[in-house]
């Protein structure tokens, strides 16, 4: 379009961003779509989430499950989550410029709860009110941390019946791989003037993931291994685990935690303190860590 003849808005419209943006939503929409019906990976439909500020229904994938929440609160209370459109974008960025293809998208997928892995981390950050004091702005980056089981078993519970002919999907990011994501998301944010807290949302070893224990219990000694090289800071044979050594302890989510790691190295942070506790009643066991700044690389 001719600059002197077009008003600003319609130039917006026809703009090359404005263009691209629309692009990125459809194939946000096909991605979803071949989502929904199983043909992809919800996680590989999106990875970081360059969402602005979204209301969410904190309590609507408990009520599905029939659980009650604990802040006895109406089933349809809703809180804000808030997000950097722009730091998302400018994250992505610095990712793709860093050697990691990392997809992204700009809305929630439609007819599904709100991932509850970055959702719970309000909730429980911001516990006593439920979340709904929480001011600070997320930028979401989900991890394929079911691999094999994303679409074979639905990142769930299954049938010890349905498992002897399942067909596996493709293995998830190997420990390695989450390692260097974590130290390039680090390299992005170290040369900005802003406070960033890492958060690795999940557990270790879940029960219900673990078929050598009949998914009755986590897998104990799997964690206590890995959480001796935590604690030792061997990065090298922490994120040389092999990826079927982790599925096979029903370690899954703990691809997370080598994210973390990964920028904890990067920083040259120091673990200041840290806990397992381990369980054989409950579905997982828990870390707890505390890091302190130390020498950075």
């Amino acid at each position: 379009m001719i600059a002197r003849y077009t008003r600003p808005a319609m130039g917006r419209i026809w703009s090359d961003e404005n263009k691209y943006r629309m692009w990125l939503e459809v194939e946000a929409t096909a991605s979803e779509t071949l989502a929904e019906a199983g043909i992809v990976p919800h996680a590989a439909a999106r990875a970081i989430r360059a969402y602005g500020d979204v209301d969410v229904n904190p309590f609507e994938l408990m009520r599905r499950r029939g659980s009650p929440n604990a802040w006895s609160l109406p089933d349809d209370t809703t809180i804000t989550l808030r997000g950097d459109a722009d730091g998302a974008r400018r994250l992505a960025d610095q990712l793709i410029g860093r050697g990691f293809d990392i997809a992204y998208s700009y809305r929630k997928r439609s007819e599904a709860p709100f991932p509850h892995a970055i959702l719970n981390t309000q909730l429980f950050l911001d516990y006593p009110n439920a979340g709904s004091h929480f001011d600070y702005r997320l930028i979401p980056i989900t991890v394929n941390c079911y691999g094999q089981h994303a679409i074979a078993r639905q990142g769930g519970l299954a049938r010890f019946a349905a498992i002897a002919d399942e067909r596996l999907d493709p293995s998830g990011p190997t420990p390695a791989r989450c390692f260097a994501l974590g130290r390039a998301v680090a390299q992005a944010f170290r040369d900005t003037d802003l406070r960033v807290a890492l958060v690795a949302s999940s557990s270790w070893s879940h029960a219900f993931l673990t078929d050598k224990t009949w998914h009755i219990t986590p897998d104990t000694d799997a964690d206590r291994r890995l959480y001796q090289l935590f604690v030792d800071r061997d990065y090298q044979t922490w994120q040389a685990t092999p990826s079927r050594d982790i599925v096979d302890s029903g370690q899954h989510e703990m691809l997370n935690w080598f994210c973390l790691t990964g920028a904890v190295d990067e920083l040259g942070l120091e673990l200041s303190w840290s806990e397992l506790v381990a369980t054989d009643v409950f579905n997982s066991n828990k870390c707890f860590a505390a890091f302190t700044e130390g020498g950075a690389r």
